[in-house]
Order: structure tokens, then sequence, then C-alpha cells
């Protein structure tokens, strides 16, 4: 079930056997991703060519995964290794699968590992709860409800309120103060439109770069209607993961910083794990360093300092671990949620006052007849 093996940094290391858990909450939820991995682990356990197999899955892939696959291939055929060939096609995989597979890797037991993350976590407090795995979410549905509202009043404003301009006109009457103030917002909105559209597309900018990246990755998987429903792993809570990982493959964890630091594709997880590795060189605690860069709690590093047992470092960090992902997916939930509610407020609000509107005009003109 388990047996010993030489890592490269000279130390026995525990080659663990494929345990649902070895990787934590992280595990492949995309279907390109899950087959590169049963590829890759069919390529290992019977002794194919990995660069071979790869180009044959590329072909099931048209389009821009499959090119970069063919990549992957090449890079392989060359003499890279298969996680260095990941490592340079960007887009393949995962950024946090990928330094799973590079932290197995300097530890023999990159086999277990793919199964490890075709499985998924065995622990069913790192997943996401099930209403967040609706495909068609509320926010969803209330963009639909601004869609239909839009083209209601579009309608309104092409065919129905010239004809009561035109009989209010004829009568000598005024439309009632709603019906003016909507058709002059309706004036405002289609001479300044561009500007919503502006403002729409710089937040979608700003949700795809530095920090807010992975919010803008969590809110796109959120409110796709065609996206997986599995959940997306907040970035402090996928680092402890990966240190979950190295601790459980019995890497010491000055070693497992090192290798995040040094191919962490996340420049500011990058650059405090790199604080971190120089803490360490400097002889302090490697747990304590982790916390003094608040990657880690006190608390955490305090009760990882105190047991020398890799399979405990890994449990206690894999708790830490769903703990700062249920507080990320809580807060989250919290202002998708005011989101929500205050869309839902505007479109009652547009609804309302297209509704008054017409009905207002009804009225005064059939006032003004009888």
């Amino acid at each position: 079930m388990v047996e010993m093996s030489e890592s490269r940094f000279g130390e026995q290391v525990l080659r663990p056997d494929r345990e649902r858990s070895s990787a934590g909450m992280l595990h492949a939820d995309s279907i390109p991703e899950r087959a590169l991995l049963q590829v890759l682990a069919m390529s290992d356990r019977h002794g194919l060519p990995a660069s071979t197999m790869i180009a044959v899955l590329a072909r099931e892939f048209p389009g821009d995964y499959g090119r970069s696959l063919m990549q992957v291939a090449a890079a392989i055929s060359n003499g890279y290794s298969v996680v260095d060939a990941l490592q340079q096609t960007p887009g393949v995989m995962d950024r946090s699968l990928l330094m799973a597979l590079r932290l197995a890797d300097e530890s023999r037991a990159l086999p277990e590992m793919y199964e490890s993350l075709l499985t998924g976590s065995g622990n069913e407090e790192t997943q996401v709860d099930s209403e967040w795995s609706n495909p068609l979410s509320e926010l969803t549905q209330v963009g639909f409800g601004f869609l239909f509202a839009m083209l209601m009043i579009t309608f309104l404003m092409l065919f129905i309120i010239p004809t009561f301009e035109q009989m209010f006109s004829e009568f000598g009457l005024e439309l009632p103060a709603p019906m003016l103030t909507l058709i002059a917002f309706c004036k405002w909105f289609a001479n300044y439109w561009f500007v919503l559209a502006a403002i729409v597309i710089v937040l979608a900018i700003a949700l795809s770069a530095g920090r807010m990246a992975s919010v803008g990755v969590f809110l796109t998987r959120r409110f796709n209607p065609l996206a997986r429903g599995d959940g997306f792993v907040s970035p402090s809570a996928s680092l402890i993961s990966l240190l979950a990982v190295a601790a459980r493959l019995g890497q010491p964890i000055a070693s497992g910083v090192h290798t995040l630091a040094r191919f962490s594709q996340r420049a500011d997880t990058r650059r405090r794990l790199g604080k971190v590795d120089e803490r360490i060189d400097r002889g302090e605690e490697p747990w304590h360093a982790l916390a003094s860069e608040r990657l880690i709690s006190p608390r955490d590093a305090q009760a990882l300092v105190a047991t020398d047992s890799g399979r405990a470092q890994a449990w206690l960090l894999d708790r830490s671990a769903a703990a700062r992902q249920s507080r990320w997916v809580t807060r989250t939930r919290v202002v998708t949620s005011a989101m929500t509610f205050l869309c839902t407020l505007v479109l009652a609000f547009i609804v309302a006052w297209a509704a008054i509107s017409v009905f207002m005009v009804l009225y005064s003109l059939v006032s003004s007849l009888s």
C-alpha cells in the first residue's frame, strides 16, 4: 500500500497509495483536463510513449486546446519531462493541478497523483455546496429578465408610444408625467449606451487582472449557464492544499516551499513564497515563516510545528484549506446575493415604471374621451 522511495533531496519519502484524499480539495473538473490526466495515467501504467498518446488526444479537441496539446507532445518528444512540457504550455491545465503534479514529480509519485486528481477529494467539507452548482444561477436569470425588459421597452418605444403621442396630439392632450419621464430616459439611454458598455468592459478587464483574477474566474463559473459547477478553489485555499500535498508526499516543507516559489504562476503568490524561502534560508522555522507572510495562520503554524508526522500535517493543512475555502465562498455568496437582490430591485422598478406609464396613458385617454 505504501512504499519508500528516494527523493531528489536525498531523503526517504512516503509514496502514497491511491487514496482519494492525497490531493486534498484539488481535482480536475473539466473534460479536457480529465482526458489529459487519464491519458497520462494510462501512458505511465502501460509504459506507452506519452507524446504519441497526447498527440492522438489532441485530435479530439479541435481549436486552441488541441494545438496546445500538440505543443505539449512536441516538447515531450524533444526531451522535456511531462510536467515541464505542461508548465511551458499555458492553458493546458489548471495552475493548482500543475503545481500538484510538480510536487508529485519531485517525490516520484506522479502515477498516484494522476489517479488522485481524477478521483477528486474524499472530504465532503471541502466541496462547494450543490446550490452553487446550479447551471442557471439566479443572476443569470435576472440577466435574462433585463433582456426581456429591454425588448419590451424597445417594442413600446417603436410601436406603442408613437401611436399614443399622435393620439394625444390630435386631442390636444399632454402625456402623463411617468410616460414623459420614460421617453426621456429611453432617449438618454439611446445616446449614451456606449458609456455603460465601456464601464462593463472595464469591469471585465479589472476582474481578469491582478488580485481580482480569482474573483473574475469565480464569477465566470458562477454565472455562466454553460460552465461546469464543480466549484472554484480560492488561491489561498489552493496554496494550503498544495502544502498539504507536499506534506503528505513526505517532502520537507522547505523543499516544498522552494518548489512552489520557483514554479508558481501567480505573481503575488510567487513573491510571498520567495520571501518565505529567504526566511527559511536564514534559519527561520518553515511553518513560522509561512505564518509571518500570512499564508497560514499563527495558530496553524504552532500546531504544525508540534507534530513531525507528514500525514498529521497534511490533515491539519487540509482542514485549514477547507475552512478558508468556506469563508471565501461565504463572503462571495454575500456579495453575489447582494448583486442579485439589487439587480432584481432595478428590474422590478423598470417593469413597474413601464407598466404604470402605459396604464396612466390609457387612464388619461379614457378619462378625456368620457
